[in-house]
């Protein structure tokens, strides 16, 4: 991206652009830890947080009414997301002043050739902060641009996550290996207690690095019962909206409870005693072991020290190129692969909508398997089989015209005898033979058919086109779970019916 120029505005964009905006001078966050600010003064031309970053308005050429336009996006940003996706906001702006300035006169090629040179996350904020002006009602700002920016926003090369990337999750030795560092408690005087704990909780919760920061002595319960002794932490409630709660509690294993309560008097050895509102987490050393200055010593720790020590603890357990996200995404993958709903995993790792987490669903291999065995738990499932499958499977008989015998090639593997097509031979299935027929009411299946072949066959190919793809949400390979999870129910109906029949 080209560095900003000055006095690159149009004139006749100064001169036709009105936008009137009374800035408030200050704004109040929604998430914050009750030492931080939740004030941020906007009257100022650096607008700064002492945890979140700043934004200095003084790297903005651009003055009269686009600059109040830019002033009120970022402060609708602080005010409906969290703190530090609206600092983002901000520096945004500043990065593309020259196009945004020139956008009330621009034309549609020059919407097209920024949209093209533009990364995934820059072109969907542009189109956001475009919406907003339009939402606004600001002069120049037309909804048929907003289109074009919409129509084009498959231009730019676009890097669909893989969820199952190295970086993203960990195989199972390095999996077993993370478990069993968990068994050994580090003693009262050890150094490390409290990077261990900080590891151990980003495991088994998935909490991000400003949920844990949150966590105060308070926020560790501990529940006595016949049965037993049970423990849980309150988490605070990071980005999702539309909850009553600030926190939500989430249960740990009685493991990392007696850690936390060692870290607990750990710390009022190092620090003296206090009130139960004391930080779980604060700072007390440097990389080279010396204490710092006093004046954050004994502090809450900030969010990127915290998500350091959580990635270099993790770097010595399993190796190198692992942080605290490589554990939540590790998370959730397990969770899907187990049959876990989006709604559970989007509860889990506290996002508000389901679209962040449905790729780890997309991305399950035995998705087919998990639905037909889902089936075979349901009581009406042998009367949805006569729905999916058209026909009751019947023996196989030398007799049967080999017109009807159904024969196909999935996968490069010939596929025969699995049933009977009932249309006339003259009107033979224009559809693809095999795949098509599992769910076609024309179709009468063969007791003693190897439908689990099929099944496998057609499986093994799903993967191909997925992996070819590298696209987890392939359509081509997502249209073929039907009748890979039908073949699978119609095989375990035959079993049933051989098993009678003996």
């Amino acid at each position: 991206m080209a560095t900003a120029q000055p006095n690159t505005l149009p004139p006749s964009a100064t001169q036709e652009f009105r936008y009137c905006f009374d800035n408030p001078g200050h704004v109040v966050i929604r998430t914050c830890h009750p030492e931080e600010s939740r004030i941020i003064d906007t009257r100022g031309t650096v607008w700064r947080h002492e945890h979140y970053g700043s934004i200095d308005w003084r790297r903005l050429h651009i003055q009269g009414d686009m600059r109040n336009l830019m002033q009120h996006y970022v402060i609708h940003r602080l005010t409906i997301s969290a703190p530090r996706t609206g600092v983002m906001a901000g520096r945004f702006l500043l990065q593309f002043q020259d196009e945004i300035a020139q956008w009330p006169t621009a034309a549609e090629a020059n919407f097209i050739e920024l949209a093209i040179r533009t990364t995934k996350t820059q072109h969907i904020f542009l189109r956001n902060f475009y919406r907003f002006a339009l939402r606004q009602q600001a002069p120049g700002f037309i909804r048929p641009m907003l289109r074009v920016l919409e129509t084009i926003k498959h231009l730019p090369p676009l890097q669909l996550v893989d969820s199952r990337a190295r970086h993203r999750s960990l195989n199972p030795a390095e999996e077993r290996k993370l478990i069993d560092s968990f068994n050994t408690t580090p003693s009262l005087e050890s150094n490390s207690l409290r990077n261990e704990c900080l590891l151990q909780i980003c495991w088994e919760l998935g909490l991000r690095p400003t949920q844990i920061r949150g966590l105060e002595e308070r926020h560790l319960i501990f529940t006595q019962t016949p049965a037993g002794s049970y423990f849980a932490v309150d988490a605070l409630r990071a980005k999702q909206r539309h909850v009553n709660r600030a926190y939500k509690r989430r249960a740990i294993s009685n493991e990392l409870g007696e850690k936390l309560l060692l870290l607990i008097v750990q710390n009022r050895l190092l620090y003296g005693s206090g009130g139960s509102e004391l930080p779980l987490f604060r700072t007390r050393l440097n990389a080279a072991g010396r204490r710092l200055p006093s004046k954050n010593f004994a502090k809450r720790m900030a969010h990127d020290t915290l998500a350091v020590a959580i990635a270099t603890t993790l770097c010595q357990r399993v190796g190198k190129g692992r942080t605290a996200n490589t554990l939540r995404h590790h998370m959730a993958q397990k969770l899907a692969d187990l049959g876990a709903p989006a709604e559970v995993i989007a509860e889990l790792l506290d996002h508000s909508s389901l679209s962040s987490v449905l790729v780890y669903v997309r991305a399950r291999s035995d998705i087919a398997s998990i639905k037909t065995r889902a089936l075979g738990l349901n009581p009406e499932y042998g009367e949805l089989l006569g729905w999916l499958s058209g026909r009751s499977p019947i023996p196989r008989t030398s007799t049967a015209p080999a017109a009807e015998v159904i024969q196909g090639v999935v996968a490069n593997r010939y596929i025969g005898n699995i049933g009977l097509c009932a249309l006339p031979a003259p009107n033979r299935c224009p559809k693809n033979p095999v795949y098509a027929c599992y769910g076609c009411q024309d179709f009468t299946p063969f007791v003693d058919g190897d439908h689990a072949a099929v099944a496998t066959a057609m499986a093994a190919e799903h993967l191909q086109l997925l992996a070819g793809s590298g696209n987890t949400v392939n359509p081509i390979a997502v249209q073929n779970e039907h009748p890979i999870a039908v073949a699978r129910a119609v095989q375990t109906l035959c079993d049933t019916l051989r098993k009678a029949a003996r």
